[in-house]
């Protein structure tokens, strides 16, 4: 596999795997911008109007570096309330829809504020429940 191909499989693989968190203080009225340079582990595929996790030996065999991480984690995760799989979020609630948004809103706002979210907005996540977000309607 020559260079290219190379980078542009990991780029992919960084994408599917890793999100920027969004919270409701990287944006104000009408201007985002992350303020974090980490990402955290998405152990999900977005498919079909669902979000799945990903099966652990999936995850094993075609992450090895994430698996390796997040096991060295395992006890703590497992603790978590709200977990089926050790590994998935304690609260995965509509991270299909979160992966649609194209505008984002606070929940707390003592004015009009929100913010339209970048064309390459499959980098990023939603954290934490304060944000609200809206789909566009194509049609």
């Amino acid at each position: 596999m020559n260079k290219i191909k190379y980078l542009r499989m990991l780029q992919l693989i960084i994408c599917l795997l890793f999100k920027i968190p969004i919270y409701a203080t990287d944006f104000n009225r009408y201007n985002f911008k992350s303020r974090f340079n980490f990402r955290i582990l998405f152990p999900y595929n977005i498919e079909s109007g669902k979000s799945y996790l990903i099966e652990e030996e999936i995850l094993k065999k075609n992450y090895p570096k994430a698996y390796k991480y997040l096991f060295s984690k395992k006890s703590e995760l497992a603790k978590r309330k709200q977990n089926n799989t050790w590994y998935g979020y304690s609260a995965a609630r509509n991270l299909f829809l979160h992966s649609k948004a194209d505008i984002l809103i606070p929940l707390l706002a003592n004015k009009g504020l929100f913010t339209i979210l970048p064309e390459n907005k499959n980098i990023y996540t939603l954290m934490a429940g304060r944000i609200f977000n809206i789909i566009k309607n194509n049609n």
